[in-house]
């Protein structure tokens, strides 16, 4: 006999060592844990879903033209916050630049709207586009750093763009200081 004591995992045991495990749960040897349910939390979330897009679809008709523009400005908002929440929550990183790739977006739009003449949903798919390549170079020598480094990388960004969009070379464009004039948009009829 051994004087060394056995060691114990402080985790529990591992589920080959249980006790309780079943040996064999079905004549073909696949559980149905391995099959994919679908629960009440799956058809609640399509629920959710289909419930917000028939209110969205609903909501030109049911409320004014100033409510509407309301709404928007918070879908906006949301559609920032989202994209921050999947990168500070899901990912764990520090982002305070999350801004500058949202005026990225903002001036690439008002600049296909005032000089190239594009309707305003239009300019979606070229806005997002030219964000996913800012998000992609920046990111690249970005992608080594971590923590503290990180979130001081995306406040240098923060912090420089604004002085960027307002350099004499890019004045015709941005507007400088005082940014760009855009018709208003109308609201759907």
């Amino acid at each position: 006999m051994s004087d060394t004591p056995a060691r114990t995992d402080p985790h529990g045991p591992s589920p080959a060592m249980r006790t309780d495990a079943p040996t064999d749960p079905s004549p073909s040897g696949s559980s149905n844990a391995d099959r994919p349910t679908i629960g009440p939390s799956y058809r609640l979330r399509s629920l959710f879903i289909a419930a917000s897009l028939i209110a969205a679809i609903a909501l030109p008709a049911l409320v004014s033209d100033y409510r509407l523009f309301q709404f928007t400005q918070v879908w906006i908002t949301a559609i920032a916050l989202l994209g921050l929440n999947l990168l500070t929550g899901w990912c764990g990183q520090v982002s305070l630049g999350h801004g500058a790739f949202f005026a990225i977006g903002a001036y690439c739009s008002a600049l296909l709207m005032s000089h190239a003449g594009m309707p305003d949903w239009l300019t979606l798919i070229p806005c997002a586009l030219l964000c996913l390549g800012a998000g992609w170079l920046f990111g690249l020598p970005a992608a080594r750093l971590e923590g503290l480094y990180l979130a001081l990388a995306t406040f240098a960004l923060a912090l420089a763009l604004p002085q960027i969009l307002k350099h004499r070379l890019l004045e015709p464009f941005t507007g400088a200081s005082q940014g760009l004039a855009l018709d208003v948009a109308l609201a759907p009829t």
